[in-house]
Parts: C-alpha cells; structure tokens; sequence
C-alpha cells in the first residue's frame, strides 16, 4: 500500500483537483492522509460531504501550524510501504503511482523513486534539466543538483518512514536524509502537474518574505548540513 499525505490550507476550492487526481490513479492499493492545518473556509465540511472513498483519512489541526507540522503529523499516521508527500494544488496523471511502484518492483534495494512534474508559473511552464532513467549518485541530492521538478518522490517506509521536516523552507534536507538510507532511482518521463504560484497560500509566495524566527529556527539545520557535507560541497 501507498501512504499518500496532502496538507492544505484554506484551498476547499483547489484541493478536489489534487485529490480527484490521487483517487483516480490507476494503482489503487492507496491511504490518503489529508491533514487539514486548521483552514477556515470550510475545507472540512467540504471534504466529509464530497468525497466519500473509503481510502480517504481526514485529520484537522488543532491550530495552524504550518506545512512543515503538518507533513510531519500526516508522517506519524502512515501504514503503507510506501509513502508521497504531496502538495494540494497539484496534479498527479492516472498512471504515476502504478508507475513508481512498478520500478520499486524491479529493484529491492532502492529507498526512493523520483520523477519531474510539469512546473507551470502562470500557465507557462519553467524548464528544468532533465535526467535519464536510472539510479543517481547520492552527491546529486546532497549537492541539490537534483532538478527541483522532481517533485512526485515515493520513498520506502521501512528505510524512511522515521525522517521528518526540520522546519520551513529547507525541504531539501529530506531529500538529503533520504539519499542516505539507500539508493535513489529517478525517472525522465513527467508524471505529475506542479503549479508553482497559485494563491496567496503558495509557497513560492512566503518564500519572499524575511522572517527572522524562522531563519534562526532553520539555522542550525543548516549548519550541521554544511559541515557534514563540506568536502562535497566544495
């Protein structure tokens, strides 16, 4: 089974989209874990009449916290063997789960299986270097050389089921724990749409504002990942 966890927001009128998305893969074997980071606009009543899916689990922050606490408290409630963190305004295509697990399939020894999305900023899509099937070197991720549109990453619980976010914004530090449990497989071919700027929720849109709370909260974060990688990042 796949653990598939969406956080949203204040997105009632954006989320059907991803979910509908989710629940019309042609694998079927899913969980989807929505944790709902307190919205206000009446996501939660929306949710529970609409959608029906029996795979579906809704769970309602007690307050807003955050993406960052909300991944981490959809992590503690997976079950699958595998997982996917994924984001409320994007699209997966019906074929991108059955795809990944298909390669997990093949090889045992893989940890993750990455694959890039359509990234589209206003309706226009931004181009990112593209890689070749196959697995990559762990200093591709560690060195974030990785395209930033491989967003549609399924990783093996019983090697990273445990890594958690450290705070916002420094998402890659995932990425980079993950590299470590085991190999990372990634794949050319697009499975998914990815808006980049949406509403006023987006995360592209609080990546521009200065925040001193949060850039001492993710400094020593990142000060242990430039000493442990110094020799690579140089």
């Amino acid at each position: 089974m796949v653990s598939i966890i969406i956080t949203t927001y204040n997105r009632k009128n954006i989320l059907p989209k991803a979910l509908d998305s989710v629940l019309r893969q042609t694998y079927v074997d899913l969980e989807i874990i929505i944790v709902d980071d307190a919205s206000i606009d009446g996501t939660e009543e929306f949710i529970k009449q609409e959608f029906k899916d029996p795979r579906i689990k809704y769970y309602r922050m007690a307050s807003n916290n955050g993406a960052t606490a909300a991944r981490n408290f959809g992590l503690d409630k997976i079950s699958g063997d595998y997982f996917l963190v994924w984001d409320s305004d994007d699209t997966l295509y019906p074929n991108a789960i059955k795809t990944i697990i298909g390669i997990f399939n093949k090889n045992e020894n893989l940890a993750i299986v990455s694959a890039p999305a359509r990234s589209l900023l206003k309706n226009i899509e931004v181009a990112y270097p593209k890689i070749s099937d196959g697995i990559i070197k762990k200093e591709i991720v560690v060195c974030r050389l990785l395209p930033r549109n491989h967003k549609v990453r399924i990783a093996k619980t019983s090697l990273c089921g445990d890594i958690r976010y450290k705070a916002k914004n420094i998402d890659f530090l995932v990425n980079v724990e993950m590299a470590e449990r085991g190999n990372w497989y990634c794949l050319e071919k697009y499975l998914a749409d990815v808006i980049l700027e949406s509403d006023n929720n987006s995360l592209t849109i609080h990546r521009k504002k200065t925040d001193l709370r949060l850039s001492a909260l993710r400094a020593p974060y990142l000060a242990e990942y430039l000493i442990k990688y110094e020799a690579l990042l140089k």
